[in-house]
């Protein structure tokens, strides 16, 4: 029997609602009000509760988490995430404040990666996994080089070496043997790992690099394209983190 579009869109929209939990709920929720709204919000010091909470609410729920057998691999997670709520506090200053706070997040967020490589371990990686890396992060230098010469010599150093952190992140999370799946069918640090080299791609090339312009993705719809996978990449980390 012939299943349309439309009616297989719809069955697997009822099985991932029909597997979201309170936590889910929750998180969806807090997440909604910068994703949407961010742009739109006057004082700077509301966008930094708006911003941060939902990955606070990650790494509180993370720290009550009684599961003995993962505890090291989740204290590893909540401080990834512990990072990232300054690295977000730090991009959001580039954003809105000066440039100057860009390295700084750079810095942060390099930590977090550093932080998920360290709870997903190497026991599974070989030479040809960082022959990978190597490739992937050469074709990205090579499509950014033009623009990382207009920068400072911290920004020149700091991105590309970002991108190489973000990338061993990303083959560690694929090789790690991850029990926990999203919408029973994706490991979640898979996922995770996609979906937050998609948000930061999208992030350096919009507002870093200026690769992209307004004129091709709207400020707004970048923003949220940014956020949502952002916000979807820690939840993803944090799934991974819990026995629920």
């Amino acid at each position: 029997m012939n299943v349309s579009i439309d009616q297989f869109i719809f069955k697997h929209f009822i099985n991932i609602y029909s597997n979201l939990q309170t936590f889910d709920w929750y998180y969806l929720l807090l997440t909604f009000p910068y994703t949407l709204f961010g742009p739109m919000i006057p004082l700077l010091a509301i966008s930094y509760v708006a911003k941060c909470i939902p990955i606070i609410y990650l790494i509180m729920t993370i720290m009550n988490n009684r599961t003995v057998k993962r505890f090291d691999y989740s204290r590893k997670i909540a401080a990834g995430l512990l990072a990232s709520v300054i690295g977000d506090v730090y991009i959001l200053n580039m954003e809105e404040v000066s440039r100057s706070y860009l390295i700084y997040g750079i810095i942060s967020f390099a930590l977090a990666h550093i932080f998920y490589i360290s709870a997903f371990s190497f026991r599974n990686y070989r030479y040809h996994h960082f022959f990978i890396v190597i490739i992937i992060f050469s074709l990205s230098y090579v499509m950014t080089h033009e623009r990382l010469y207009g920068m400072n010599f911290m920004e020149r150093i700091a991105i590309p070496t970002y991108s190489f952190i973000i990338l061993t992140m990303a083959c560690c999370a694929f090789l790690y043997k991850d029990f926990i799946s999203i919408w029973n069918r994706i490991p979640a640090t898979r996922m995770a790992a996609i979906s937050f080299v998609i948000s930061d791609s999208i992030l350096g090339l919009t507002e870093i690099t200026g690769m992209i312009g307004p004129h091709i993705i709207p400020k707004y719809v970048s923003h949220v394209l940014i956020l949502s996978t952002y916000y979807f990449a820690q939840y993803c980390f944090t799934r991974s983190a819990l026995f629920l």
